[in-house]
């Protein structure tokens, strides 16, 4: 049974493709919510407790404009200040040396192309019990670590 509390987040600055991942990820059975770039995700982090964020590597920056790191640098503010969500990024135009740049900071990097619905609900499914395993860690510390979980 899922806990009820958890949610998925797909960012990403196409509405169609986020449509497209939301309806996927129904299956699951966990709330979701979109956000259309890093700055409306951020903001959409401080008001949930997310388990995945699937995330577009290229999007616009806080400057609006379009940015090859925009998912980069969400991914990494997600790391900072939400050690227990995971962060899958997802991207049309993937770069062999960043994936093995990301991968070996924790990342699940997916091409667009290649990752059907089956793949993609698979992966994600396995961020959240990570999230979970994450999260149990995390309270167990003697002084976890602020956050912005919401809890």
């Amino acid at each position: 049974m899922n806990e009820p509390k958890w949610r998925l987040l797909v960012v990403d600055d196409d509405a169609d493709v986020r449509a497209d991942y939301q309806e996927a990820l129904t299956e699951l059975g966990y709330p979701i919510d979109s956000a259309a770039g890093g700055d409306a995700a951020r903001e959409q982090l401080k008001t949930g407790d997310y388990a995945v964020a699937v995330i577009d590597m290229t999007m616009p920056d806080f400057t609006g404009k379009m940015s090859d790191f925009a998912g980069e640098e969400l991914y990494r503010h997600i790391g900072e200040h939400y050690p227990a969500t995971q962060a899958i990024i997802l991207t049309s135009l993937p770069s062999i040396k960043r994936a093995t740049r990301m991968s070996g900071q924790g990342a699940v990097y997916l091409s667009k192309l290649e990752t059907d619905d089956s793949e993609l609900l698979r992966v994600v499914s396995e961020a959240v019990l990570r999230a979970q395993d994450a999260k149990q860690r995390l309270a167990r510390m003697p002084f976890p670590p602020s956050n912005e979980w919401g809890d």
